[in-house]
């Protein structure tokens, strides 16, 4: 999901329309916001904040100014200070996304289809993104990128 988010904030930012992206979630782990103020959204909320909140953060970004939830903030103060970074920083948004479906066992050619990429194309996204992250399978991917939370560790039941 946060990669359609993603695409579509750079689309709008893209665009140059006189629009301001305001974004309201559950995920407040600090890689995401980071990815999306700089994919151009100028807002950043979590969807336990008050109404108040997102009336004052609506009102804020309109004028041009950014808002970030107080506990956003802080956590991409500390990552900063922490020098706290994620690999899947240097990916681009396509990259991003080829990779989320790779993991998720999408054949090229159904990438491809999904994303109006012709294979080739997304075998060279896929490339480039496992050389930028030094991995050699999906399997290496899909566990990086679930140390980094960016999938969810697999849920082990016993019996099922």
């Amino acid at each position: 999901m946060i990669n359609i988010v993603l695409e579509l904030t750079e689309r709008v930012c893209r665009a140059k329309l006189s629009t301001h992206i305001v974004i309201v979630t559950v995920v407040d782990d600090a890689r995401f916001p980071k990815r999306l103020l700089d994919a151009g959204a100028l807002g950043y909320l979590t969807k336990g904040c008050s109404a108040e909140e997102l009336v004052s953060a609506v009102r804020q970004v309109a004028s041009g100014r950014r808002y970030l939830a107080p506990a956003v903030a802080q956590q991409l103060a500390l990552a900063t200070l922490d020098g706290s970074t994620s690999p899947f920083d240097v990916l681009s948004s396509r990259e991003l996304e080829v990779a989320m479906m790779l993991v998720r066992g999408k054949p090229l050619t159904i990438i491809g289809e999904q994303l109006n990429l012709s294979p080739k194309t997304v075998s060279t996204y896929k490339q480039r993104l496992m050389e930028k992250l030094h991995v050699d399978h999906i399997l290496s991917l899909a566990h990086l990128m679930t140390v980094h939370g960016l999938l969810d560790a697999p849920n082990h039941e016993v019996g099922s």
